[in-house]
């Protein structure tokens, strides 16, 4: 009997993935983790991402589909913590013979990513990047690395040269001078020392911080226009091959050649109303500034006024103040008996100056009877 539990359909969630994320490969990983950028990781941990045939034919293979997918605009190339790419695989090369390489053009394919991807692609170095893993992270538009990154060319000490244009393109990033040190002596390089002599446009503290960077610049670019960033990008390489005239004559062929893309009237237009909007802004700004102002000199005349005020009552004020400190200077001034006086008896002197006092404030001409009276007898005790 057939169950009658039908095990239900969920709806399926369909979202825009780029051609070359769905494909599966055996060497890389692709990914799209932010929108209009792709994510290429070099995936050969147990060889330190070593490059050799196959995992180029994928890497090839990922680049020309998303240099043909419209929905990608920007590509950044990583590895691992560890390593971006140790080098060439030496199992590969160690039993090829002249005709074998020169028959074959050995390691010519590598170079795919500087002539046929046309979208910009940023390099996240961290770990070792040496030889041929120092010459991709160098084919890219831009390489960004981590502090503790290690690049060199040491081919010299297996008793061969760069050959997948390390001697052209580090001597054009650092210099004749320091290229010839490097390469003739082998010796690495840190990633802040790449940032310092010009071949890294960044360095970053982790390798977490130097992939979401390269990420987040690669989505500035994606939000560009495609067409812009392409030509941008072809007259950028075009200085390297190029005399100063020659390079200055092409850069404006593809400079009037963009007067005829939509995508520059479009972002001409877009710019036009922007700048229109910022006039505004700028002008109510100004507006608002001045009123802030006016109010300010207002404020301040008001504070000054009423100091002005303050100052003109305050002589009055202190005119009336004297007679309550007068009143306390005599408070102060006075004896003030302690108690062991009150209790005691006055002394002769206190008493003559207590005669005195009373003496004083009897009138002068007394009147009455028995004031008479008292003159008499005084007068006869006299005589």
């Amino acid at each position: 009997m057939a169950s009658r539990f039908v095990k239900a359909a969920l709806p399926r969630v369909v979202r825009p993935y780029s051609s070359a994320t769905s494909h599966t490969y055996e060497h890389l990983k692709v990914s799209t983790p932010k929108p209009g950028v792709a994510l290429i990781t070099l995936h050969r941990p147990r060889a330190l991402n070593a490059l050799f045939t196959p995992l180029l034919v994928e890497l090839n293979s990922a680049l020309h589909k998303l240099n043909t997918d419209a929905s990608i605009g920007a590509i950044v190339l990583t590895g691992s913590e560890k390593a971006f790419a140790a080098g060439a695989d030496i199992k590969e090369m160690k039993d090829k013979s002249f005709s074998d390489a020169y028959g074959t053009d050995f390691i010519e394919m590598w170079s795919d990513m500087t002539t046929a991807v046309k979208k910009p692609v940023i390099s996240a170095v961290n770990g070792y990047a040496l030889g041929g893993g120092c010459e991709l992270a160098m084919m890219a538009d831009i390489m960004y690395v981590s502090a503790g990154a290690t690049l060199g060319q040491p081919e010299i000490k297996l008793g061969t040269i760069p050959g997948a244009g390390g001697s052209q393109r580090l001597t054009r990033a650092v210099g004749k001078a320091k290229a010839m040190e490097l390469i003739l002596t082998g010796d690495s390089f840190s990633g802040k020392e790449a940032a310092d002599w010009g071949l890294a446009a960044k360095v970053f503290d982790t390798p977490e911080q130097c992939v979401e960077g390269a990420l987040s610049t690669a989505e500035k670019i994606a939000s560009m226009s495609q067409i812009a960033v392409k030509a941008a990008k072809e007259v950028v390489n075009k200085s390297q091959d190029l005399g100063i005239r020659e390079g200055v004559d092409f850069e404006r062929r593809v400079f009037h050649s963009l007067f005829g893309s939509k995508d520059q009237k479009i972002e001409e237009s877009r710019y036009e109303e922007v700048q229109r909007i910022q006039v505004k802004l700028l002008t109510v700004s100004k507006d608002a500034a001045e009123l802030v102002k006016n109010l300010e000199t207002s404020l301040n005349k008001n504070q000054t006024s009423s100091f002005t005020s303050a100052n003109m009552t305050a002589p009055n004020a202190g005119r009336q103040s004297p007679e309550p400190e007068e009143q306390s200077d005599k408070q102060q001034g006075a004896p003030q008996a302690s108690p062991n006086d009150q209790g005691a008896a006055p002394s002769k002197d206190h008493a003559k100056d207590a005669s005195k006092e009373t003496l004083q404030s009897l009138p002068s001409n007394p009147t009455g009877p028995m004031d008479k009276a008292a003159e008499e007898k005084t007068s006869k005790t006299m005589n």
